[in-house]
């Protein structure tokens, strides 16, 4: 019966984003400006490369019984994902706005709070599928997806807002990272720690030796793979124009 409810919840929480995403490009396609929604598309897709490039895998590590005997928590491995997140982000968004490819939020802290909490949440997601927290992990993206929803429906409703939406669009996913988190945070229960464990980047270099194999491999996996899947959203502002770069996401979505 467990198993049965994991699976659904699993089912539900991969779908329901897929479908969020898919009613959203649409709506938004049909009722927002298309060069305008085709940069803040680019540069959402901008911060998915900047997750993926810096993501470790703190979720997938942990599914691996020797790291996670030795190390109950992986929150300093994402505390280094943040970091790079963060930065790469400013950096690059900084770099590609000059050219008109991708938009820039109003709120510039967004460009930093929103990796930031997105990132956090790698370790909180692998705790959680590992622990039972399959229904959480589903609430959330539930209430993620219905958000990326209602932003564009506040957009086209309110033209004000409309320069908003590249800030409301990141907040939107960060808000994803930090519900995951503070859920983590909140089902957790303390462990007794070991008292050889060590924390912080003191004890990067103890996991490394320890699962170096494994935490290359989910780099990889993840900067090259994933990170791949977003990287053509930009291309295609940079060659076909912020509007085009709009319809292909549409037309990427669909297929």
């Amino acid at each position: 019966m467990s198993m049965r409810k994991d699976l659904v919840y699993v089912t539900l929480g991969s779908a329901l984003p897929a479908v969020s995403n898919f009613v959203a490009v649409v709506f938004a396609l049909r009722y927002l400006d298309a060069a305008w929604l085709g940069r803040s598309y680019a540069l959402l897709a901008l911060f998915f490369v900047s997750i993926d490039v810096f993501n470790f895998g703190s979720a997938r590590l942990y599914s691996v019984a020797k790291i996670r005997d030795r190390f109950p928590s992986l929150l300093f491995l994402d505390t280094l994902s943040a970091t790079g997140s963060a930065l790469f982000l400013i950096v690059a968004a900084s770099i590609l706005s000059r050219s008109g490819a991708i938009a820039i939020p109003h709120v510039l802290p967004v460009l930093l709070i929103a990796p930031v909490g997105y990132a956090m949440s790698h370790f909180a997601l692998g705790y959680l599928r590992l622990n039972g927290g399959n229904g959480a992990i589903c609430a959330v993206s539930t209430v993620s997806a219905l958000s990326r929803c209602a932003v564009v429906w506040l957009v086209a409703k309110h033209v004000s807002w409309l320069p908003y939406l590249p800030d409301l669009l990141l907040m939107v996913e960060g808000s994803y990272g930090a519900m995951l988190l503070g859920t983590y945070l909140v089902l957790h229960r303390q462990e007794k720690v070991a008292r050889h464990n060590a924390y912080g980047l003191a004890a990067f270099p103890q996991l490394a030796k320890l699962g170096g194999k494994e935490l290359v491999s989910s780099w990889y996996s993840n900067a090259i793979f994933s990170g791949a899947k977003h990287v053509d959203v930009i291309i295609a502002a940079m060659l076909l124009g912020p509007a085009g770069a709009a319809l292909y996401r549409g037309g990427e979505k669909r297929a």
